[in-house]
């Protein structure tokens, strides 16, 4: 029995666990293998915008802010932090608008 990774990959976007189940019992594990590899991208999903993003080194300041802000003592951060931290969410927001789309 050969696994053809296509009728594997309609069982799993019909969400038919059965069906899929029924494809692999007869198949070695070596066809299961080569099969896994040619549906990798169906399973990883689509790339996210932010994939290539860098992490951020924050100061022991800006950190600080954060929790502030984040126990609603929004008055004690400063005013240009927060407007940063606006435009941030504006902008993420938009790329999101832009993913989903």
């Amino acid at each position: 029995m050969s696994l053809d990774p296509r009728e594997v990959a309609a069982a799993v976007r019909r969400d038919d666990a059965a069906g899929v189940a029924g494809l692999l019992r007869g198949a070695t594990e070596a066809e299961r293998k080569a099969c896994a590899r040619t549906l990798k991208p169906l399973f990883d999903g689509p790339r996210s915008p932010y994939d290539n993003l860098v992490p951020v080194e924050l100061s022991p300041q800006e950190i600080g802010w954060i929790r502030l802000a984040r126990a609603g003592r929004t008055g004690e951060v400063p005013p240009d932090v927060v407007a940063r931290w606006q435009a941030a969410r504006a902008e993420h927001a938009r790329i999101e608008g832009e993913y989903e789309a």
